[in-house]
């Protein structure tokens, strides 16, 4: 299926899109507008973990929707990357693969070496916090009329707040892999 909105063209574009989107967190947060920050969190962490796919080498493209054949034979077929279950499955499975080494390749090898120990551990510690975080997102966009509102609104801005927060975890790892030379 054909998007139905246009990408970005280039990274200005969306280092510009990041730009405003984060400014219509912070108003949203301020104002109240939570399932709009929880949008743009969600959003957020899609992006970041699409980017952790990309660099290490788990996609051809940034945008791909399938895994590179190198990254299918250690982790299996999957069917799309359009989720956020997905992604956070198939970088598990890499973490994992490489942590032990019980996979020898190249590809495995190059991709260990993508982070350090210490990252891999960060980047296992935030997946699960964030399949937390997604279970009780989804309870609100799949169940919403059925939800005693008032435990919401005492929860959704915390909740929304957690979620920019891992988001911003995923991020600060590659910042540091984009700043850094490669070690293990």
């Amino acid at each position: 299926m054909a998007p139905l909105i246009r990408a970005v063209e280039n990274n200005k574009q969306k280092q510009a899109n990041y730009q405003k989107l984060m400014t219509g967190y912070r108003t949203a947060i301020d104002k109240g507008f939570y399932a709009e920050a929880e949008l743009i969190v969600y959003a957020f962490i899609e992006d970041r973990l699409r980017s952790l796919l990309f660099y290490v080498g788990a996609t051809n493209t940034w945008n791909s929707q399938s895994l590179s054949d190198d990254v299918t034979a250690i982790v299996g077929q999957v069917s799309s990357l359009n989720n956020m279950e997905t992604k956070i499955d198939v970088l598990r499975k890499l973490i994992k693969a490489t942590r032990i080494q019980t996979v020898a390749s190249p590809f495995a090898t190059a991709s260990a070496n993508k982070f350090t120990k210490e990252q891999k551990t960060l980047l296992l510690a935030t997946f699960k916090k964030i399949d937390k975080w997604r279970s009780f997102r989804n309870e609100i966009v799949h169940a919403i009329f059925n939800k005693d509102l008032d435990e919401l609104t005492a929860k959704f801005r915390g909740h929304v707040e957690e979620g920019y927060a891992l988001g911003r975890t995923l991020d600060s790892v590659m910042k540091r892999k984009k700043s850094s030379p490669i070690s293990q």
